[in-house]
């Protein structure tokens, strides 16, 4: 009997360990290239979650301040405690508005993320929390207070989250 011969070399054939071998480590490759895009996905809803949290707690926590405010008429102390919470940088906007909407203070800076690729930013869609407070003057309606919250912090922390995600990944 003549010997059996391969239209293949013998480089190129794969055994059925090979196979196997290789089916296992891309399902793995899929398992974690999915389980690290949900854990990424989850700590930003979960980010999201506690900054609209701290957003509103602010603003509700300055509210009740700047009605005490108010109630004496004292505008320097509205004020104060405007530049006191501003100046932290965690906002990028704060305003109180009248009832009839006229903007009694307000304080604003233009949002500039650092230490995040550019890149990051515009593939990861966060939206800047925003707390809510009717402040009283009394038992009648003074005005509305509202605090939107700086993200170049949760942009920070997603990207270092993604990058220690990414490292043991690689691990």
């Amino acid at each position: 009997m003549g010997k059996v011969t391969s239209k293949y070399p013998e480089d190129i054939k794969m055994t059925l360990f090979k196979q196997i071998a290789m089916f296992i480590s891309l399902v793995f490759l899929v398992l974690l290239t999915a389980i690290t895009a949900n854990n990424f996905r989850q700590s930003s809803h979960f980010l999201q979650g506690q900054l609209q949290s701290m957003a509103n707690d602010m603003a509700t926590t300055l509210g009740v301040t700047i009605a005490t405010a108010v109630k004496d008429d004292d505008t320097v102390a509205v004020e104060t405690l405007f530049n006191t919470v501003f100046d932290s940088g965690y906002y990028s906007s704060i305003s109180l508005k009248s009832t009839d909407n006229q903007v009694i203070a307000s304080k604003e800076q233009p949002i500039v993320i650092v230490n995040v690729p550019s890149w990051f930013v515009s593939s990861v869609d966060f939206s800047a929390p925003k707390g809510t407070s009717m402040i009283m003057k009394g038992w009648v309606p003074y005005g509305n207070l509202e605090i939107v919250l700086h993200p170049g912090y949760a942009y920070f922390q997603l990207y270092q989250t993604l990058q220690s995600m990414m490292l043991w990944f690689v691990i």
